[in-house]
C-alpha cells in the first residue's frame, strides 16, 4: 500500500529560496530510504504563499521514517519561522502520467 506524508504551511516571498534549500536536504535524506517514491511540492500564490509538500511512501517507509519526516518539518518550519502542519494519508489512487515523474519535474523547473 502506498501511504502519503503532507505538509501545509505558507511562506513570505523573501523566504522562498531558503525553502527550495530546505526542501533539497530533505530529499536527500528520504532518497536513501527504500520505500521512498516522490515528494512534490506545491505553491499557491497570493499575499503570502501557500506550500503543499507531499511525500509518496511504500511499504513500510511512512512509518519507518517518522524520525527523518519530524527533522525535516523542523528544519522547514525554521525556513519558515511558522507551524507546520503535517498529516498522513493512504493512497486510494496513483496513476502514472505517461511521461516519467522525473522528467516532468525536470521540465516544469527548466520552465
Amino acid at each position: 500500500m502506498t501511504r502519503a506524508r503532507v505538509l501545509t504551511f505558507h511562506i513570505d516571498s523573501d523566504e522562498m529560496a531558503g525553502l527550495t534549500e530546505a526542501l533539497d536536504g530533505v530529499a536527500d535524506r528520504y532518497a536513501s530510504c527504500p520505500d521512498f517514491r516522490g515528494l512534490v511540492c506545491l505553491e499557491h500564490d497570493g499575499l503570502r504563499h501557500e506550500i503543499v509538500v507531499l511525500t509518496l511512501w511504500d511499504g513500510e517507509g511512512l512509518e519507518a521514517t517518522q524520525g527523518v519526516s519530524e527533522q525535516g518539518r523542523k528544519q522547514i518550519a525554521h525556513t519558515t519561522d511558522l507551524g507546520v502542519s503535517s498529516r498522513c494519508f493512504d493512497v486510494v489512487r496513483l496513476v502514472p502520467g505517461p511521461v516519467a515523474v522525473e522528467r516532468a519535474v525536470a521540465e516544469a523547473l527548466a520552465s
